[in-house]
């Protein structure tokens, strides 16, 4: 009964954190780094968006040049 109190619980050999050993969450720091990758996100989609309708223009562009 001793030996098994010890041990730590392990799920296909690798060991399982007690909850002692698990750290905390830090709310705070989340919320920034999402905040920090959806603005990201937008910049990005803006610049792909504006790309595509430049892109959009210049195939109407050559289109009345061909027709």
């Amino acid at each position: 009964m001793l030996k098994t109190r010890g041990r730590r619980k392990s799920v296909l050999g690798v060991p399982l954190p007690r909850p002692k050993d698990l750290p905390e969450i830090d709310a705070k720091a989340i919320v920034k780094t999402v905040g920090s990758a959806t603005k990201q996100f937008a910049k990005t989609t803006k610049k792909v968006s504006k790309d595509l309708e430049r892109a959009g223009d210049q195939a109407e562009r050559i289109g009345k040049i061909l027709s």
